[in-house]
């Protein structure tokens, strides 16, 4: 049968073992000639791409073994940890990773390992990190391959959809993304050469805006005749008024012009994301339901992404409430200077005061950026989310309260009470009754003192004293939470307006900033010690203990050994074991020929070997019995430093001691058949085991295989081979000659 035989997707026995991880059927197809690098037609997918994907832990740690490329691309230049990421492999991953598979390979559309792990698994993001930041202690240097996160937008001419880890982490809020030093650095980066100029401008010029309707609104005056008139007093006004509306006008287009823009940029992300799902989709075995399933989910999600309100950034709402608020002020304004009414000056007053309370608030997503702000900016949008959450709990016990009260104390009632009359007037004194303030309670008792006691108590109760305090709670514990990972916020803030300027910055002003990333980013060195970030008590603790877990791993690794490599073995060492496994063979079976011969005749055996003193030191000392001694080396010869003392005769391994035990000495004829009986039930019981076994075999008793199967010595000797090299064991197991 052809061990290299392919369906008609190209898939070999090797791919669909590792597909099912069938470690066994892996080893078994490596060992007996299986391509390990072999391809399928289409995507050109290799068998350490399928194990990746498939979730095959055991069988991508053999490939590894036999020395399969880790890093190993496909007709996508997709890698191993590409295909992980994407099927949300994490155990795999983090092996990968692991064992050095770069994370910052780009495919052929632009799209990095990095960009999916950030996405899908951010733990095992911030590890494969760790490979763009190195430092040099010695020379108190940091190195930064920043453009390694910039992904192929930093060559020139090239045009991709896919996203930055950096936009990933900021879309997903992933805190321990932006909080690792490589992307701080990218952040600060971006900062210097375009967020803090572009930041700054916008900032200035809404808080001019703002100012400038404020100027505006204390200028107002309830005649629209006197409004800007005369000029010569009140012109200055009217400068006022067109510098507003050309500044709205600009306010129009810009929001207009980003909306469009960053929609475009949402499409065009979809329908790339969606086609290349949909490829990979239409490549699925027939037979792979698992895989077929994953995908079309993945399709159908990205489907149903938002194009536009998709970042979970608030203030999106927030930026067409104002435009739609200064449009309103701007017509009721017009409207109020051609009908000169009082109900037109109230509207447009009202307007005017909404609006200005709305600008100011603005103004806080421009201060988001700086550090000093950008949490206090946080802490505030939350605590107006938890303000909305209390205000429907509020409001389901405010109506009917209402309600009790206007049909008590209402005009339909039968003594109406002054301040209960009507809507606004309830109110009003509902809310005095929530806030402790004083109400003309007295006038209640007059009416219906029964109802008054019971619907006042009731109504502060539930309000006052529940839904107040939780609010209270509520504002505490965000205070708290949002306070305590200040830092994390402001950096994650600073991150989001960078991003935003960074979609509508112009096409010459990014080349220019692509170039400084090929330049001088790839790494980027930076001395040690400078503008550090402050860590807190628990960063620090936390810090201490991945150190220490990662010493005491490093220790362990090098006590154990740590075996996923396989070196290469040449012509003259496998001829030089076959040629020793040869004559091995022939050794043991004439000793065994001797044992047999006077099995009968020898009863004596044991008696012998506990008068040969000298057959090793360890004996001498002790002065054991060797027989037990024998059987027990014998049967546990898988140990690891049998093999290891083979060289340094330190103590004998069993080989050893039977090779001694013949060779330095000839067989009297009072030796008893106990001897004979022991050491040939030993090792015909090892020549069973060694023949059953389907796995590695101490290579000292290789020689147990018959000289007359040559393809059993071969195995043998193969076996002996994938032993030798391997690290994790770091055994010395050099050929022992009988």
């Amino acid at each position: 049968a052809e061990i290299n035989a392919q369906d008609c997707f190209g898939r070999s026995p090797l791919h669909e073992a590792c597909a099912l991880n069938y470690v066994d059927m892996v080893e078994f197809l490596l060992q007996n000639g299986a391509n390990i690098d072999i391809q399928t037609f289409d995507q050109k997918q290799r068998p350490i791409h399928f194990g990746a994907k498939n979730d095959s832990c055991q069988c991508l740690t053999k490939l590894l073994a036999y020395g399969a490329d880790i890093n190993s691309l496909d007709s996508k230049n997709r890698t191993p940890l590409q295909l992980a990421a994407e099927m949300n492999r994490a155990n795999i991953a983090l092996l990968l990773i692991n064992e050095g598979a770069s994370a910052a390979i780009c495919d052929n559309e632009g799209n990095s390992a990095l960009t999916l792990l950030t996405e899908k698994m951010p733990d095992v993001a911030v590890q494969a990190m760790d490979q763009l930041y190195s430092t040099d202690n010695v020379n108190r240097k940091e190195f930064f391959s920043l453009n390694n996160l910039e992904g192929t937008k930093i060559n020139e001419g090239r045009t991709t959809a896919a996203r930055t880890p950096l936009e990933i982490a900021v879309q997903k809020r992933c805190f321990s993304i932006v909080m690792h030093p490589v992307v701080q650095r990218l952040i600060e980066l971006k900062w210097e050469h375009y967020g803090k100029s572009g930041a700054i401008w916008d900032l200035m010029l809404n808080l001019g805006y703002a100012i400038l309707w404020t100027i505006l609104s204390l200028a107002l005056c309830h005649e629209a005749r006197h409004m800007y008139l005369p000029l010569g007093s009140k012109g200055w006004l009217l400068g006022i008024v067109i510098v507003i509306v050309i500044m709205t006008g600009n306010e129009i287009r810009k929001q207009i012009k980003d909306t469009l823009h960053v929609r475009q940029q949402e499409k065009d992300w979809i329908n790339w994301r969606a086609y290349s799902l949909e490829e990979d989709l239409g490549y699925c075995h027939p037979g792979s339901t698992g895989e077929w399933k994953y995908l079309a989910k993945e399709v159908k999600s990205v489907r149903n992404h938002s194009t536009y309100f998709n970042n979970g950034d608030g203030w999106i709402y927030f930026d067409w409430l104002a435009l739609l608020l200064v449009i309103t002020t701007i017509i009721t304004h017009i409207a109020f200077l051609k009908t000169d009414s009082n109900i037109a000056y109230k509207i447009h007053r009202c307007i005017l005061i909404m609006l200005l309370l709305v600008l100011w608030i603005r103004i806080a997503k421009y201060a988001r950026p700086f550090q000093s702000t950008g949490p206090i900016v946080v802490i505030f949008s939350h605590i107006l989310k938890d303000i909305i959450k209390c205000s429907f709990l509020f409001a389901i016990l405010f109506i009917p309260y209402a309600c009790a009260f206007w049909l008590t104390f209402g005009p339909f009632s039968p003594e109406p009470v002054t301040g209960y009359n009507n809507f606004g007037d309830l109110f009003y004194t509902m809310l005095c009754m929530v806030v402790g303030v004083d109400f003309p309670f007295e006038d209640l008792l007059s009416v219906d003192p029964f109802m008054a006691r019971l619907l006042c108590s009731s109504f502060i109760i539930s309000t006052a004293v529940v839904v107040v305090n939780l609010l209270i709670a509520l504002l505490s514990d965000t205070f708290t939470r949002l306070y305590s990972n200040a830092v994390a916020n402001a950096v994650m803030q600073r991150a989001q307006s960078i991003l935003q300027i960074e979609k509508t910055m112009c096409k010459k002003r990014k080349q220019d900033y692509y170039k400084f990333m090929r330049d001088n980013c790839s790494p980027q060195v930076v001395s040690m010690g400078f503008k550090s970030q402050p860590k807190t008590e628990k960063g620090n603790t936390t810090d201490t203990i991945l150190n220490e877990i990662k010493t005491l791993k490093t220790t362990v690794e090098c006590l154990q050994g740590k075996c996923y490599s396989r070196q290469e073995s040449t012509s003259a060492s496998i001829g030089e074991l076959l040629r020793h496994n040869h004559e091995n063979t022939v050794k043991i079976n004439k000793i065994l020929n001797i044992l047999v011969a006077k099995k009968q005749t020898d009863p004596g055996i044991s008696d012998y070997l506990l008068k040969r003193q000298d057959i090793s030191e360890h004996v001498e000392q002790r002065h054991e019995d060797p027989g037990p001694r024998l059987r027990k080396v014998l049967q546990s010869s898988g140990s690891i430093s049998t093999v290891q003392n083979i060289d340094r005769r330190t103590r004998y391994s069993s080989l050893g001691e039977v090779n001694e035990g013949f060779e330095d000495s000839e067989f009297p004829d009072t030796l008893t058949a106990r001897r004979n009986d022991m050491i040939v039930d030993i090792i015909r019981h090892r020549k069973s085991t060694l023949r059953r076994s389907s796995t590695v075999s101490i290579p000292a008793f290789n020689f147990l295989a018959t000289g007359a199967a040559g393809g059993r010595s071969r195995s043998f000797a193969r076996r002996f081979i994938h032993f030798n090299r391997t690290d994790s064991h770091r055994a010395s197991c050099g050929s022992i000659s009988l």
